[in-house]
């Protein structure tokens, strides 16, 4: 899509030389499959290739299911590992410094007979801490303000750069999916297809997002002095603070002297299997039905509280703190994906 050379693992540079070529150059591997689009999905903002080559570390994988997913945090362009309790991620920005931990849930938590691939340590005691649970994946943030985001909303979204194509099956399923997630969080906000591209920023790319002090399941708040809540483990909240914040009754007080910590999980998405789950009335499917080839990407922005459009999250108005592009290899082959999913039909096809 753009030229760009990354160094994806040790002795191993990747060069793309063109729209949908890349060219190996090799020492010391003998084979290699490329399937990530990197972040060159980004060229669309008008950034050059610079502005999108980096280096990704080589990364380490916690258990096997977890080897089709690429996460990567565009920023720093590194590889982000998920089920890694020996580190955290580090995230270091002007607004605020912190610590990330993703977990995902891998098949051997529901696996009784203890047949199936434990994975790692850290992934054997990640799935203790999942076991019982119905969540299929936890967030976990432990951050510091920088600067206090006076006059600023902070909302967590999931955002993707192109606009969504929908057949008839696929546009009932995500309206369903829309109508579920504005009952359960009186906070979410959506745009669907998004709005083209402007200078001025004026315009919304497609996006689902909820108010962060709402949407979180778990939020702690350390006042200086005090013992951090250890990430990798269940937050501290009680339920009476929980149900307050959650209806708003009280607004978290942003400042720079407490840590805070906080946790969000879902037994709706899957991340290992690229799959969205247990919407009622709606049978499984995968993220690729929807999305295509493109990346999911997860962030955490500062909105001004202060804008004109209060129904709108034009891109003018958003600061990005956190932004997370989550890629999974089976997008890859999103036609095979069309013909065998419940929801077949494809935008692609009907084109041809």
């Amino acid at each position: 899509v753009c030229n760009e050379t990354m160094t994806c693992a040790t002795n191993c540079t990747i060069t793309s030389v063109g729209t949908g070529s890349w060219k190996e150059v090799i020492n010391g591997v003998k084979s290699m499959t490329i399937l990530r689009p990197s972040l060159t999905m980004r060229k669309m903002n008008g950034k050059s290739s610079n502005d999108t080559a980096g280096t990704l570390k080589n990364p380490v994988l916690a258990h096997p299911s977890l080897k089709p997913l690429r996460i990567t945090e565009t920023s720093s362009k590194s590889c982000i590992d998920p089920n890694s309790l020996e580190e955290t991620h580090r995230i270091s920005n002007e607004w605020m410094d912190m610590d990330m931990l993703i977990m995902i849930r891998t098949p051997n938590v529901d696996d009784p007979s203890g047949v199936v691939e434990k994975g790692s340590a850290c992934n054997k005691k990640i799935s203790e801490y999942f076991r019982g649970k119905k969540r299929r994946f936890e967030f976990q943030y432990q951050f510091k303000f920088k600067k206090v985001p006076s006059d600023m909303e902070l909302y967590m979204a999931c955002e993707i750069e192109k606009p969504l194509e929908f057949g008839r099956f696929q546009k009932a399923v995500v309206s369903a999916c829309i109508a579920f997630m504005r009952k359960v969080s009186p906070s979410f906000h959506c745009t669907i297809n998004g709005s083209p591209p402007t200078k001025d920023g004026k315009y919304e790319k497609a996006h689902i997002s909820f108010e962060l002090e709402k949407a979180m399941d778990r939020v702690h708040i350390t006042k200086p002095g005090e013992t951090l809540p250890p990430l990798g483990q269940a937050i501290p909240e009680t339920s009476e603070d929980q149900k307050r914040r959650k209806s708003g009754k009280t607004r978290l007080d942003w400042n720079l002297q407490d840590t805070y910590t906080m946790a969000f999980w879902s037994h709706y998405l899957d991340w290992a299997d690229w799959k969205v789950m247990h919407i009622p009335l709606v049978k499984p499917f995968s993220i690729t039905t929807i999305l295509h080839e493109q990346p999911a990407y997860m962030q955490l922005y500062l909105l001004d509280a202060n804008r004109q459009e209060k129904n709108k999250h034009l891109q003018k108005d958003i600061k990005r703190v956190v932004d997370l592009e989550f890629f999974h290899d089976s997008a890859s082959s999103f036609e095979t994906i069309a013909k065998n999913d419940d929801l077949k039909e494809s935008p692609r096809k009907r084109k041809k």
